[in-house]
């Protein structure tokens, strides 16, 4: 948008939004509930905000007055009557756009890189000298500073570049690494900026939500594992710094991953379903149990346990005719502390996490055990013959890394369920009323019999 389509949509603005600003009734300074959360959002869309509150405070005034200054309102902060009109008007002018105008005055601006190569170093992006080299120093330091400010990760000093360097509000490089080590139950801009990264690279392929959640978690700890990184889920200061380097490994070239769906995740599926693999049934969509029947088959075949599936895996799984070797049944080995530190993390990326497979008429949570026993090559077998391996315990003494099983009795007969904990107290396994992954405390469980997994490490 040019300089005066920006001055044209704000006479346009001005001009329209009395004819229906009766429609919006204004919201008070500390108000809460849902018409703030909505105005929240509508700003979050506008790029006016990082992230939606149900509550009218400081960070949305200052968000507020933003929009109104862009806007070509008197700044004020208040969400008056003119203000909401033009807010959700198809008019609003976004913040990205009131940039790009802004910016339009450094297009043909020659860098003078010694000056930015001291605004950089005053910001912690750059430790060199300011001796006007554009060297490779001063591009890894323009890309950083472009990423945490919200820009593409190239190395062009380019127009938006200057104009936020000179004009705006650069985030500094300390700001940037506080807000990016991030971990589960985090939002904000943070997040989003290590989604968009994690999503360039091939590990995450959901929307970018600003919401650090188990899709997050997942994506970060495939980025530990393919660069050499302790896989802990949480974006440390040396995760971060990896994650925006050239150096990160990316994700390789994965066809199928959980949600894939098409014609050949049935065809893998029936051949994996041949093999003695897969339980459920093949129907197109790449489930927990269609991912559980994949790292089977690996274990099996002698290769690297992989989760999702390459084009090279594929077509090995597809052209094989007969059994490979038999997986090591669980119930035939000691599962090791290790391996068990594993598996707890494993769970943890699981939460929040839909299941729906035949395994849950056995019982609840046994799908996700048997995900876990197979991250590590191990096969469950039966729901029958793994049970033989609980033994009675107290729920005192259940602690990380112990495998649980819940015998229930109701009014239809007995049922069972699966649960592992991850730290005193607290379990990971399946709801029965919502179908979906969650965290409890084991004392709010109801059971009438506890048996602990017999065949672990101590």
């Amino acid at each position: 948008m040019t300089m005066k389509r920006l001055i044209a949509a704000f006479i346009i603005v001005l001009f329209l939004a009395p004819a229906a600003c009766s429609a919006f009734e204004a919201i008070d300074s500390g108000a809460s509930g849902d018409k703030v959360t909505a105005l929240s959002l509508k700003l979050v869309d506008l790029g006016y905000i990082d992230e939606a509150t149900d509550v009218y405070d400081e960070k949305l005034v200052s968000a507020v007055a933003d929009f109104q200054t862009v806007n070509g309102l008197e700044r004020t902060g208040n969400a008056d009557e003119e203000t909401l009109q033009i807010v959700y008007s198809l008019s609003a002018i976004s913040r990205s756009e009131y940039l790009a105008a802004l910016s339009e005055k450094y297009a043909h601006m020659t860098p003078d890189i010694a000056d930015i190569q001291s605004l950089l170093g005053n910001m912690g992006y750059y430790a060199g000298p300011s001796d006007g080299k554009y060297n490779d120093q001063m591009t890894d330091a323009v890309k950083e500073y472009r990423v945490a400010n919200g820009l593409d990760a190239s190395g062009n000093i380019d127009a938006a570049m200057l104009y936020i360097l000179y004009e705006g509000r650069s985030v500094t490089a300390e700001e940037a690494l506080a807000s990016g080590c991030v971990g589960t139950g985090d939002t904000g801009a943070g997040v989003r900026r290590v989604q968009k990264r994690l999503n360039e690279l091939g590990y995450f392929i959901y929307d970018i939500t600003g919401t650090f959640g188990y899709n997050t978690l997942g994506a970060v700890i495939r980025f530990q594992e393919n660069n050499d990184l302790k896989e802990t889920g949480v974006v440390d200061e040396e995760t971060y710094r990896i994650l925006f380097s050239d150096e990160a490994v990316p994700a390789g070239d994965y066809i199928m991953f959980m949600g894939t769906s098409g014609d050949d995740v049935f065809a893998l599926q029936i051949r994996l379903k041949a093999l003695g693999f897969l339980y459920d049934d093949p129907n197109g969509v790449f489930s927990l149990d269609t991912q559980t029947a994949v790292m089977l088959y690996s274990a099996a075949a002698g290769l690297p346990i992989e989760e999702e599936v390459s084009l090279e895996l594929y077509e090995t799984v597809i052209s094989t005719d007969q059994v490979p070797e038999t997986v090591t049944k669980a119930s035939m080995t000691v599962i090791t502390k290790a391996e068990l530190d594993f598996i707890c993390l494993r769970a943890q990326r699981m939460l929040g996490m839909s299941v729906s497979s035949p395994d849950e008429d056995v019982a609840y949570g046994y799908s996700i055990l048997r995900n876990l026993f197979a991250s590590i090559g191990l096969d469950t077998g039966s729901f029958e013959e793994i049970s033989q391996y609980f033994e009675p315990t107290e729920k005192k003494d259940c602690g990380r890394g112990d495998v649980i099983m819940f015998e229930i009795s109701t009014e239809n007969g007995t049922s069972y369920g699966f649960a592992i904990c991850i730290e005193d107290g607290s379990l990971i396994g399946v709801s029965p009323e919502t179908h979906t992954v969650v965290k409890a405390e084991t004392e709010t469980v109801a059971y009438n019999s506890i048996y602990r997994y017999k065949n672990t490490e101590k």
